[in-house]
């Protein structure tokens, strides 16, 4: 190998998506090499919907869309469709790491990783996977078999998983953008038009929402009028217009929130 190649930086492969939770930690990951002064190409193969898409290409991060289905426990018709995506999703996956060659694969998990991570085992790629909950997700369970490395945030994790897997299991914690610690109270108070007398009370149930917590606050709404100013994010899905439209002063609903979320 010649002197430039062995100075070259190396490739960093990501994956993961589906909702927030499968790619904001991974960008944490990301920003925390490059503070760390990683210098290298970065991707992140991710699914075909637009706003994953936008999250990961927002950070500067090249992004590469391959088919996906979902993974299901339940006997369904769409199962079938699905299958058919996974397959080709593992093609296509096979093809972009056969071609990029990245030193490693880092997956954050969701259906979207399981054929990125199965590519890689394949080609002699080393992989990373890492779980955000406490109990780990079906994408989860299968990427583990042939992780290099299963990396948990919550010691109790790593005792769910198979008796063979729990030597690679390490607890590493749940990454976190520093953007998140550096929001500006008063900014995220214009932002939603909330009153400065006022406590904020914020409501979310991850970027997809939370049917159950969207309830919850429909329950608790009339005993905090006058009392605190509501922030809810329903999840792009969830979002009533009627059942969440905003009261000045008092409520407000956003289907999601993006960067504004440090500053609430």
């Amino acid at each position: 190998m010649s002197q430039k190649g062995k100075d070259e930086a190396p490739l960093l492969a990501f994956t993961g998506g589906g909702t927030g939770g499968h790619i904001y930690p991974g960008l944490a990951v990301i920003q925390a090499l490059r503070e760390a002064g990683f210098k290298g190409r970065v991707v992140w193969i991710g699914s075909n919907k637009p706003l994953d898409r936008s999250i990961v290409e927002k950070e500067g991060v090249e992004y590469f869309p391959i088919p996906s289905g979902k993974l299901r426990r339940s006997v369904s018709l769409e199962n079938i469709g699905d299958a058919f995506r996974v397959v080709a999703g593992y093609f296509s996956a096979r093809r972009l790491l056969a071609n990029l060659r990245p030193a490693l694969l880092f997956s954050k998990g969701g259906y979207v990783s399981v054929p990125p991570c199965r590519a890689a085992a394949s080609l002699g790629i080393p992989y990373f996977t890492h779980e955000s909950d406490t109990s780990p997700g079906l994408a989860t369970r299968l990427n583990a078999r042939k992780a290099a490395k299963i990396l948990v945030s919550w010691p109790r994790t790593a005792a769910m998983l198979p008796s063979p897997l729990q030597a690679k299991a390490e607890v590493v914690g749940n990454p976190v953008r520093p953007s998140l610690f550096s929001g500006d109270a008063a900014r995220g108070r214009q932002f939603v038009a909330a009153p400065s007398d006022l406590p904020m009370v914020f409501f979310v149930g991850g970027s997809q929402g939370s049917r159950q917590v969207n309830e919850i606050v429909s329950a608790v709404k009339p005993g905090l009028e006058g009392k605190a100013f509501i922030v809810h994010q329903t999840g792009r899905e969830l979002f009533d217009p009627a059942q969440h439209a905003d009261k000045a002063g008092f409520y407000k609903a956003l289907s999601y929130i993006g960067g504004e979320m440090s500053d609430i």
